[in-house]
């Protein structure tokens, strides 16, 4: 009797062992598209698949902390059609942090997913547990999301539209730079409404543009455009997409910059023109 009760003592505790481990989610597939590691901004970017429940979630945790969420990008059915799986079980994660919002020292990121049952599993492609990052502890502002939703740039008239999400700050102004001279604003096209209600980012950190240029305002030759915002704080961020470090634009005005020159240029320029003007009082007083 006693035999047959510890024979079914150990059937139950199988069985029960068995349940927890079915009921259990677990990431079966992760991948990573693309992980910078390195410099002022850290972007892990990628997707992955989960068992035993569906993603509520994706975010991020720095070293033991507290999870971060709001990561989740939008990729099920994407990855759906190329992996034939369950969308409430696949989604992609965007996660992006300044060197500066991290305090001075190394750190480990995770990217988590959290489930609809309230877990958190940590996306490790087998080799990396977490990707190693040195923080500065300097806060600064970046860009975290942008689209540009059309891009002409092939002439004569030029338009570059789309919307920014920053980081770390919030947007003043938008406009644009060409080469490396002063920005010009007034590009801001109000957007924060609607791309906050799809992407449910801070209105006051998202925004849109709209810039338009034609070739006959733009210098003689070829010319390097960028999308550029400024920041309460007054910082300068170029909105780029990708690897794409600003957009080529051929100008055919004659003579002149592109667009007025940099501060520094300015102060110069008007220093130049102190000085001649004060070597013609002398050469005045010579004459005399």
């Amino acid at each position: 009797m006693k035999k047959f009760s510890a024979i079914i003592l150990a059937a139950l505790l199988i069985t029960a062992i068995f349940a927890v481990s079915v009921n259990a989610a677990s990431v079966v597939q992760p991948w990573f598209d693309n992980v910078v590691t390195t410099g002022d901004v850290f972007q892990i970017r990628g997707w992955c698949i989960i068992d035993g429940d569906t993603i509520a979630d994706i975010g991020y945790r720095v070293d033991n902390d507290a999870p971060v969420f709001s990561s989740l990008e939008e990729r099920s059915n994407e990855i759906v059609s190329v992996m034939g799986s369950d969308p409430a079980k696949t989604n992609g994660f965007n996660v992006q942090l300044s060197a500066g919002s991290l305090s001075a020292g190394e750190h480990v990121i995770h990217v988590v997913v959290k489930t609809a049952g309230g877990e958190f599993l940590d996306v490790n492609d087998g080799e990396n547990d977490g990707f190693k990052v040195v923080g500065t502890g300097e806060v600064s502002a970046f860009v975290k999301q942008c689209n540009y939703d059309v891009t002409d740039n092939e002439g004569p008239d030029y338009r570059f539209y789309g919307w920014v999400i920053i980081e770390g700050d919030t947007i003043a102004d938008i406009g644009y730079r060409i080469d490396d001279n002063k920005p010009v604003f007034s590009s801001l096209k109000d957007r924060s409404g609607e791309v906050s209600a799809v992407l449910g980012s801070d209105p006051a950190k998202t925004n849109g543009f709209d810039v338009l240029l034609s070739e006959s305002d733009i210098a003689e030759g070829s010319h390097v455009l960028h999308v550029v915002v400024k920041t309460a704080g007054g910082q300068l961020l170029d909105v780029n997409q990708g690897d794409v470090d600003g957009y080529s634009v051929v100008g055919t005005k004659t003579g002149g910059q592109p667009n007025p020159p940099s501060g520094d240029a300015a102060i110069i320029a008007i220093a130049a023109v102190g000085c001649i003007a004060l070597a013609g009082v002398v050469v005045a007083k010579k004459v005399r």
